[in-house]
């Protein structure tokens, strides 16, 4: 009888250790849980900041490629402008040459007596068209320049106020050029009426 009491209080204690070891494995898998639980709450706000910064490139992306398009067309704009330019400047040239050389064959060209009385204001005229060719060296200086300029600007330097500036600049030296072609026509104008038919 005390054998099997012995065999009672022994069983009894290998289910006790039993009990304890199942208790001690609920609360770690209790805290195993807790902790699987965290780690989703981290990943689902990880994943959060993760979306929100991928819709944040897309949007920098976005609008840089439509900067980068608009800065594209701009520089195209300028060069075509530029381009204008340059043929309206040559265009000019020779317009004025070729009045001056047909004003000079007109009134100079026809007796050497009246070249010789028309001296004093050839040498008027050729002051004014030298300075008129001066000028024209100085505009295709300005051109070459704002070619220069236009040919290194890299896109992401680019601004829309240096470009209307340069614009704006080049306007203001046809206009003057054009003031200047109306002047010499006029002094071959006064010329003409100054000298004997």
């Amino acid at each position: 009888m005390l054998d099997k009491l012995r065999e009672a209080l022994q069983a009894k204690e290998s289910l006790d250790a039993v009990r304890a070891q199942l208790d001690a494995q609920a609360t770690q898998l209790k805290a195993c849980n807790e902790a699987i639980g965290m780690l989703t709450n981290e990943w689902a706000a990880a994943k959060g900041k993760h979306d929100a910064l991928a819709t944040s490139i897309t949007k920098i992306s976005t609008h840089w490629e439509e900067h980068a398009r608009a800065m594209n067309a701009a520089r195209k704009a300028l060069e075509t402008e530029l381009s204008k330019f340059v043929v309206l400047k040559h265009e000019l040239q020779t317009q004025v040459m070729d009045r001056f050389e047909n004003e000079l064959k007109n009134h100079f060209g026809k007796h050497s007596e009246e070249l010789r009385i028309a001296t004093d204001n050839y040498k008027q005229l050729k002051t004014d068209v030298e300075n008129a060719a001066r000028m024209l060296t100085s505009l295709h200086s300005s051109v070459e320049r704002l070619q220069s300029v236009a040919s290194t600007i890299r896109k992401e330097d680019f601004e829309m106020s240096k470009f209307a500036s340069q614009v704006f600049r080049a306007d203001k030296e046809k206009l003057e050029l054009m003031q200047k072609i109306d002047t010499m026509e006029r002094l071959v104008g006064a010329l003409r009426r100054k000298m004997p038919l």
